[in-house]
């Protein structure tokens, strides 16, 4: 991967601490980088950022420690499968240089960006109006996924994600692009796909209930793969999310007396 040198980019502005949104900072040596106040404290160590990302409340802090020796080893041997181990995702953490918080304007020559604070997927995620074209980058708003809505993180929570939206529906825009649609939709189109991202929590609320009422528990919710293909489980990341995302629904439906004691 090539350093970004030379001053060519001045500023590195991420919306939330995603592994998907900072990977990357640590090309860019000249530029300052930017994230919301509230995820300073996780990119300043390995640690902190796995806790905010579910870690700790599903292996605890022993996991914790194990990734950051596997990290600091030479010999660790990457997945080729999976990023669990891939050095990249984790090079960012600790290379913050400002913050900045809702309703904050980014000024670069003729162009602004005013920051607008989204909570859901990710306690500190932001969007960013541009106002002279009447764009709004919606983040990880992905309406046109066919997965739906992400709250994986300890810091996830499904009724601010849907109050968020209210928020982002009410910004004068008339252009909305996402983080990983890659398209740019109208006003009437980001609000449609919206109803269709916004369904997938329902049916997994749906899901769960049905199979309560086949007599699972905890454990095996987590292990029926109602979020994540189970395939996808030796991954302990996607284990992670996916225990943590089933703890959110059974929260949200008043279910909590079915999560064990930690």
């Amino acid at each position: 991967m090539k350093r970004i040198t030379g001053g060519n980019i001045d500023w590195v502005i991420n919306s939330h601490f995603h592994f998907d949104h900072i990977a990357f900072n640590y090309l860019f040596e000249d530029a300052d980088i930017y994230t919301h106040e509230m995820d300073k404290e996780a990119l300043t160590s390995i640690y902190k950022f796995a806790q905010k990302y579910g870690a700790g409340n599903v292996f605890g802090d022993s996991w914790i420690i194990d990734l950051e020796e596997k990290l600091d080893s030479k010999n660790t041997h990457k997945h080729l499968n999976s990023f669990t181990f891939n050095m990249d995702l984790y090079r960012s953490i600790g290379s913050v240089d400002y913050t900045y918080t809702d309703r904050d304007i980014f000024r670069f020559g003729k162009e602004i960006a005013e920051v607008i604070h989204t909570p859901g997927h990710a306690d500190s995620m932001c969007c960013f109006l541009f106002p002279r074209h009447s764009l709004l980058y919606v983040s990880d708003y992905n309406v046109l996924t066919d997965w739906g809505p992400w709250y994986g993180g300890d810091d996830s929570d499904i009724e601010m994600l849907l109050k968020s939206e209210e928020r982002l529906k009410a910004v004068d825009a008339k252009f909305f692009l996402s983080a990983h649609d890659q398209k740019i939709l109208t006003r009437n189109e980001f609000v449609t796909h919206l109803e269709t991202f916004n369904s997938f929590i329902f049916e997994r609320n749906t899901t769960i209930r049905n199979y309560v009422n086949e007599g699972m528990e905890f454990n095996e919710l987590c292990d029926v793969g109602i979020f994540y293909k189970r395939k996808y489980f030796y991954i302990d990341w996607v284990k992670i999310w996916e225990t943590v995302m089933l703890i959110k629904h059974l929260k949200w439906m008043n279910m909590d007396f079915l999560i064990p004691e930690s």
